[in-house]
C-alpha cells in the first residue's frame, strides 16, 4: 500500500514507475503535499534529471504534472525550470502541461509569470511559450484581470528588444480574441518587416479575425494523465511503435542483405 512507504520510497516512485503511476499515486501525493512539492521542485531544478533516456525519465514528467495538480505556489521556481530545460532537452510532455500548471496557480502567480516573460522577452518565443499559454489561461479564467494581462502582452509585443516570431505569435493571439482596434498597428509591423511570415502571414491574420472569438491559451487534463484508461492507451501505444521499429529494423536488415550480395543473388538466378 502506497500509504505505508516512507516519504523516500514513496518519492523515488516517480523514476521507477515509468508512466504507469495512476490516481491512487495522486491521492496520497494530495495527502504528503507538504513534503511532496519541495521535493518536485528539487526534482525540476536539477538538470541532470532531464538527461535521463530510461524509465527514470518519466521522473521530470510526473514532477511537473503533479505539481500542477497540488497547486502549490512553492512549486514556481520548479515549473519555470522545467520550462527551460524541457525546451532545452525537447521533452514536448511537459511543454504541454506547463500552462494548466500556472493556471491552477491562480491568480497569485501573474506577477511571477509577467516578470519571467519580461525578463526572457528577447530570447526564442520557444522559451517562454509556456509562460505566455498560461497568461491566456489566466485571461480567461479571471475577466477581472484581462485589461491588465492584455495590456502587459502588448506592451511585449511593441518591445523593439522582441524578435519577429514571438511578435507573430502575439499579433494571432490578440488577433483571435478580435481585438480590431489593433489591425493598424499589426500592418505597420508587417510593412516595416517585423513579423515572421513563416509564422504568421497576412492570410493567416485574416482568418484569426474572422474565425471568432477564441482563448489563445492551452488546457490540459493533468489528472486524466493518470486515468486507468490514459495508461492503458499508452501501454498500446508503445507496444505499436516498438512493433513498427522493430519490422522497420528487420526491412532495413534484408534490404542491406541485399544490396550487398545483389551480385551473387543475380548468380544463384
Amino acid at each position: 500500500m502506497l500509504k505505508d512507504l516512507s516519504d523516500d520510497h514513496f518519492f523515488a516512485l516517480i523514476f521507477t514507475s515509468e508512466d504507469r503511476l495512476g490516481t491512487e499515486y495522486v491521492d496520497e501525493a494530495r495527502r504528503r503535499k507538504e513534503n511532496m512539492v519541495p521535493f518536485l521542485s528539487k526534482v525540476l531544478l536539477e538538470e541532470e534529471n532531464y538527461k535521463h533516456r530510461d524509465e527514470r525519465f518519466w521522473g521530470v514528467v510526473h514532477a511537473v504534472y503533479i505539481l500542477g495538480i497540488l497547486a502549490d505556489m512553492r512549486g514556481f521556481d520548479g515549473l519555470l525550470s522545467a520550462s527551460r530545460l524541457a525546451w532545452h532537452y525537447d521533452i514536448d510532455w511537459i511543454w504541454e502541461a506547463l500552462p494548466e500548471c500556472y493556471l491552477r496557480l491562480g491568480r497569485e502567480v501573474l506577477p511571477r509569470l509577467m516578470e519571467h516573460i519580461e525578463k526572457e522577452k528577447a530570447s526564442d518565443f520557444e522559451v517562454i511559450s509556456s509562460e505566455n499559454y498560461g497568461l491566456w489561461n489566466l485571461w480567461d479564467a479571471y475577466p477581472e484581470e484581462r485589461e491588465k494581462i492584455e495590456a502587459f502582452l502588448l506592451g511585449i509585443l511593441k518591445n523593439p528588444a522582441v524578435k519577429p516570431e514571438a511578435r507573430a505569435n502575439l499579433i494571432a493571439d490578440f488577433a483571435q480574441i478580435n481585438r480590431n482596434d489593433l489591425k493598424p498597428l499589426f500592418e505597420d509591423y508587417y510593412e516595416r518587416g517585423e513579423v515572421d511570415l513563416e509564422t504568421l502571414t497576412r492570410k493567416d491574420l485574416d482568418h484569426f479575425y474572422e474565425s471568432g472569438h477564441q482563448t489563445p491559451g492551452f488546457r490540459y487534463d493533468l489528472e486524466a494523465f493518470y486515468s486507468t484508461k490514459a495508461i492503458e492507451d499508452r501501454q498500446k501505444r508503445w507496444e505499436k511503435e516498438d512493433r513498427e521499429e522493430n519490422q522497420g529494423r528487420e526491412r532495413s536488415r534484408v534490404e542491406s542483405f541485399i544490396l550487398e550480395n545483389y551480385r551473387s543473388i543475380s548468380e544463384w538466378h
